[in-house]
């Protein structure tokens, strides 16, 4: 369920520079109830995977990030017995599967558009469809995944979830990363806060891969180490046999372009006017204040979730605000967390010295006690 690190924050870094050709036989946009509807008549049971599922168990829906365009495995992150997870899948990866996602150019504006309201419409149509077959349903996503729920939120709305867990997204991404997405020039966050242009290349991703040893037989390798799992995603996207497919690497170059054209599309939106006047009641939105790929919260993306006004991610203090001591990885941490102004707010919860990976293990205990 890793997103924006390396690979994903890699596939989201893309410098090929090729302009799209023009669409202007594209038919009109379809309507985001329009999309609901499509999605509905669909076969739901093969919109995901899951833990095994038992009678009346516990659901909690999983937004991947990425973008990704094969649903990922599911590991570690988030496990417990209290409940099943059922990891996602978002449209990019279905029209990979079944041949319809462009090959030989980026995709369009309106594909981007597209293809992220039939993402949001999946997690809303799944969640009513466990919640009609006795199943109380949760939501936790990550990274690409958290920019999706506000969109479904603003779209279709939370009735159907218990509670939902957001780690690591953007209510309003800064317009130069967005338009560098957009551009296929990536900017990273330096300690978190300040925006600068990456100093990773498309040509540097795909050079680095090709020289790991054994290259194209990782594509087929039944386990790799860690330090070699970005190199065999791309192995499996570029490699025919035991050689490099110069196609298929071109394909996989277009992809990952299309892959930023899906972040700028749902990132250059601004929720904290689009989703005004909404009840956040049933969101914990975690983020690390190092986080490199998307950046921490700004104050005010922070008093916007929490109905805090005047409340200081740097100083934080005043009613609504605890923090709790913790141990990660040998060295003291704290846990600050924000809970909502009413019942209508969210709770905030970040760590100052955490990157892209923050509070999991209290996600976790989270999301049991949802239940």
């Amino acid at each position: 369920m890793k997103s924006f690190p390396i690979f994903a924050a890699l596939a989201a870094l893309v410098l090929f520079r090729c302009t799209p050709p023009g669409s202007s036989s594209e038919a009109a946009p379809k309507t985001p109830q329009e999309i609901l509807r499509d999605v509905q008549k669909r076969n739901l049971e093969s919109l995901y995977k899951a833990d095994a599922i038992a009678a009346n168990a516990n659901i909690v829906l999983v937004a991947p990030g990425g973008p990704e365009f094969e649903l990922p495995a599911l590991d570690n992150t988030i496990k417990d017995n209290a409940y099943s997870r059922v990891m996602v899948k978002q449209e990019q990866m279905i029209r990979k599967a079944n041949g319809t996602l462009p090959t030989n150019r980026i995709i369009s504006d309106q594909e981007a558009r597209e293809m992220n309201l039939y993402s949001a419409a999946i997690l809303s149509s799944l969640a009513k469809h466990f919640q009609a077959n006795g199943h109380k349903v949760s939501l936790y996503s990550r990274s690409f995944g958290s920019f999706m729920i506000p969109e479904m939120l603003r779209r279709y709305g939370d009735a159907p979830f218990t509670k939902i867990f957001i780690a690591v997204g953007r209510l309003d991404m800064p317009r130069e990363v967005v338009d560098g997405f957009a551009n296929g020039e990536v900017k990273i966050f330096q300690d978190g806060k300040t925006v600068v242009p990456s100093p990773i290349k498309l040509d540097d991703l795909i050079t680095r891969a090709k020289n790991a040893p054994g290259f194209c037989s990782l594509a087929t390798a039944p386990s790799v180490p860690d330090n070699l799992k970005e190199p065999a995603k791309i192995a499996k996207a570029i490699c025919a046999g035991n050689t490099v497919d110069p196609q298929k690497e071109t394909a996989f170059k277009f992809q990952l372009r299309s892959g930023m054209k899906l972040q700028a599309n749902i990132a250059g939106n601004r929720y904290t006017e689009l989703l005004k006047g909404r009840n956040l009641g049933k969101i914990t939105y975690y983020f690390g204040g190092k986080d490199e790929n998307v950046g921490q919260l700004t104050n005010e993306e922070v008093q916007f979730l929490t109905g805090r006004t005047g409340f200081d991610i740097d100083s934080p203090s005043g009613a609504g605000y605890t923090s709790t001591s913790f141990t990660q990885g040998g060295s003291n941490r704290t846990m600050h967390t924000i809970t909502g102004a009413s019942g209508k707010y969210a709770t905030v919860k970040y760590d100052l010295l955490a990157g892209h990976f923050p509070l999991q293990e209290q996600t976790t205990r989270d999301i049991v006690a949802a239940f």
